[in-house]
């Protein structure tokens, strides 16, 4: 497989991956015509997981720190509207949080790793 099919590969599977939380939270949405606490929780861990990459790159941290925060963070962001929402089970809001942000987390660094920002010549 060559550079620019490789790195088409790892951009639809991150996005892949982005979406999967998204989807299932708006899925829930259209199933129950009103229940949007996954949509939201999805929402808030991928602007959190979003803000930890943009602000961690442009001050030339390590994707493997980038990563470690972007999970903690978008988890507990998660997990904060959760309780706010008045979610009844501490173990399923740390599996579905958890999960949303792994999701976004892997598709973060799999954009990383697809060298989409190639560095100007000339």
């Amino acid at each position: 497989m060559n550079q620019h099919a490789s790195t088409k590969a790892f951009l639809v599977i991150a996005y892949g991956l982005a979406a999967l939380p998204i989807g299932f939270g708006a899925l829930r949405l259209l199933t129950t015509g009103r229940d949007a606490r996954y949509l939201i929780i999805a929402i808030a861990s991928l602007v959190t997981a979003v803000t930890v990459f943009r602000t961690g790159a442009s001050r030339g941290s390590p994707r493997w720190l980038l990563a470690l925060v972007a999970v903690v963070a978008s988890t507990l962001v998660g997990v904060a509207i959760a309780a706010w929402q008045g979610a009844g089970s501490r173990a399923a809001v740390l599996f579905v949080t958890l999960s949303f942000s792994l999701c976004f987390t892997v598709s973060g660094m799999l954009g990383a790793f697809s060298g989409r920002r190639q560095p100007e010549s000339g």
